[in-house]
C-alpha cells in the first residue's frame, strides 16, 4: 500500500470557488444504508411486497427420529405411545434393576429392591398365601428373591407374582408389557395417594424371552387392563 499522489480532503464540504462542483459533491450527507434502501423500496411497492421477501432460514437442528431398542418385542398397538426404551445390566437381576432405575435410585440398587420385596412377602405372608395357593409357594418365592450376587435362572423376576409385591410395597402402578400378555398391576391393599400428582407408574417390558428393560410412555397413553387376580384379592379400600 502507498499514499495517494494528491492529497485528498476527507473532512468538510468543498470550499466555494470558481470551479464547477456539483451539488452532490458539496454535500456532507451520508449515503443511505442498505436497510434504508430496502425500506424505501417496500414502501413504494406496497404492503404486499413484504410477503415476497425470502424468509430467513432456520438455524435449529433437525431432530433425528429416536431409535427404540427392543421395540419388536412389544405389541404393535403400543408402539406409537412409547417415548423411550432403556436397557439395564444383564446379570439375572435385570427386572429388579429396571425397577430401581424407574424409581429414580439407579439400577445398581437392585439388591435394595429385592430386599424390600422379601420384607413385603414376610410381613404380609398370610395375604400372599391366599393369592398364590399356600405357604410353601410363598416361602419358595422368598428364597428365589433373596440374592446377594449374580442371579441364576431360579432367581429371575417371576410373573405375575413379583408385580403385585412391588406394586404393593412401593404403592405404585406397575405396567408389564410383552408380546404374550400385557397387564397393569395395582397395589393389593394400600390406598392411592390423594393428590393425583403423587401417583407413580412404572413400565417394564419383557424382551428376548429372557430380559427386562425400562419403558417410558408418552403422556396420556393408554395402559393394559388390570389382572383378574387384583380384582379378586385387593382390599375394598384399594379398589
Amino acid at each position: 500500500m502507498c499514499p495517494p499522489v494528491d492529497k485528498v480532503k476527507t473532512k468538510g464540504a468543498p470550499k466555494k470557488g470558481k470551479s464547477k462542483i456539483s451539488k452532490r459533491d458539496k454535500s456532507t450527507k451520508r449515503d443511505p444504508s442498505w436497510w434504508e434502501y430496502v425500506d424505501a423500496s417496500v414502501r413504494c411497492s406496497g404492503t404486499n411486497a413484504l410477503t415476497k421477501l425470502t424468509p430467513r432460514p432456520s438455524v435449529s437442528k433437525v431432530q433425528q427420529p429416536k431409535v427404540l431398542i427392543f421395540k419388536e418385542w412389544l405389541p404393535v398397538e403400543i408402539h406409537k405411545f412409547i417415548d423411550d426404551i432403556i436397557d439395564v445390566g444383564e446379570d439375572g437381576n435385570c427386572g429388579y434393576r429396571a425397577v430401581a432405575a424407574l424409581l429414580g435410585m439407579g439400577e445398581n440398587f437392585w439388591a435394595f429392591i429385592r430386599q424390600e420385596c422379601v420384607v413385603e412377602l414376610q410381613e404380609v405372608m398370610s395375604h400372599y398365601e391366599i393369592i398364590y395357593g399356600g405357604q410353601i409357594f410363598v416361602q419358595q418365592l422368598i428364597r428365589n428373591v433373596y440374592v446377594e450376587h449374580v442371579a441364576t435362572l431360579d432367581n429371575w423376576m417371576t410373573l405375575p407374582e413379583m408385580r403385585y409385591v412391588i406394586a404393593s410395597k412401593f404403592n405404585l402402578v406397575f405396567v408389564a408389557l410383552s408380546l404374550n400378555q400385557s397387564e397393569t398391576f395395582f397395589p393389593l391393599r394400600s390406598l392411592p395417594p390423594t393428590p393425583i400428582s403423587d401417583h407413580r407408574m412404572i413400565v417394564i417390558a419383557f424382551v428376548n424371552n429372557c430380559h427386562f428393560v425400562q419403558v417410558y410412555l408418552k403422556p396420556n397413553s393408554p395402559i393394559p387392563p388390570p389382572s383378574n387376580l387384583w380384582r379378586k384379592y385387593c382390599t375394598e379400600e384399594t379398589r
